[in-house]
């Protein structure tokens, strides 16, 4: 990225993020699983969508990308992404969601370029 830490920037600043849930399953690759990995470990995403822009090669299956985040971020927080977040948004309500946190110094990556830390 040619401005690290603008996602951060804009999250703390209010700003929600979005992963969809086959970043978090592989559906997209390894590499893409593991940026959206350090993402969630970062509190740099506070949603996670289906992506499903056909039943047939993209279902609308939100399950299995709960069940990823959850093993990260925990269960409670993970059921949140995928329901009170969404919600709130679409009632243009304000919600309360753990600021970003620092990436862990064993993940050494492009990502920490990324959000800047």
């Amino acid at each position: 990225s040619r401005h690290p830490g603008i996602l951060r920037t804009l999250i703390e600043g209010g700003a929600y993020a979005q992963l969809t849930a086959g970043s978090l399953t592989g559906l997209f690759g390894s590499s893409v699983r593991t940026t959206a990995e350090q993402m969630l470990e970062c509190r740099l995403v506070q949603m996670i969508a289906s992506d499903a822009h056909d039943p047939e090669h993209r279902p609308p299956v939100l399950s299995e990308g709960r069940e990823a985040a959850a093993s990260i971020v925990g269960d409670e927080l993970a059921w949140r992404m995928v329901e009170d977040v969404p919600r709130a948004v679409i009632e243009n309500k304000v919600i309360r969601f753990p600021n970003p946190t620092e990436l862990k110094p064993a993940r050494k990556s492009v990502w920490r370029r990324i959000v800047g830390k």
